[in-house]
């Protein structure tokens, strides 16, 4: 079903805001008694939704940051970014003064907005966002591994 760990985790998280049926797909439903296909149904991808999430949720806080850090919503993001500045095994970039700048630094979506939000120049931003992103990277394919393990994926994607 998936080709990567990165489709598998980008489909659980844009099948977690959905309901499982709608109104106009439940009244299909009655009206034609069921379905007699082989097509995969909303609970079908509910399950492999919550499969994905099983993996996530059995990995090291970290791991489980990073991953709300780049999929999630924008408020998990915030929480996502705190908890990875906050993390005891995590140093500073050199051109940051506190753990608060480095989750800014995270959440900023342009070098601009990261120097904004800093208080540094746009090279240092550059810096600090290269540095930042290479501290979340390392657990970001610890986490992708993990899942490719896990769902036995491999090059054709069966």
């Amino acid at each position: 079903m998936f080709r990567s760990a990165e489709q598998a985790i980008r489909f659980a998280f844009r099948v977690r805001g959905k309901a499982v049926m709608s109104r106009m797909r439940f009244e299909e439903f009655a009206v034609s008694g069921g379905t007699a296909t082989d097509r995969l149904t909303a609970y079908d991808f509910h399950a492999m939704s919550g499969m994905v999430f099983s993996i996530i949720s059995r990995q090291a806080e970290l791991e489980q940051a990073v991953c709300y850090l780049v999929y999630g919503e924008p408020h998990e993001k915030q929480v996502a970014a705190k908890l990875i500045a906050e993390a005891e095994n995590v140093q500073l970039p050199k051109h940051l003064k506190t753990r608060g700048d480095l989750a800014k630094a995270l959440l900023s979506k342009s070098v601009r907005e990261c120097s904004r939000e800093c208080g540094v120049s746009h090279y240092k931003a550059w810096r600090v966002r290269q540095s930042a992103w290479g501290i979340v990277e390392p657990h970001l394919i610890r986490l992708h591994e993990c899942i490719e393990s896990r769902l036995k994926l491999d090059d054709t994607g069966n």
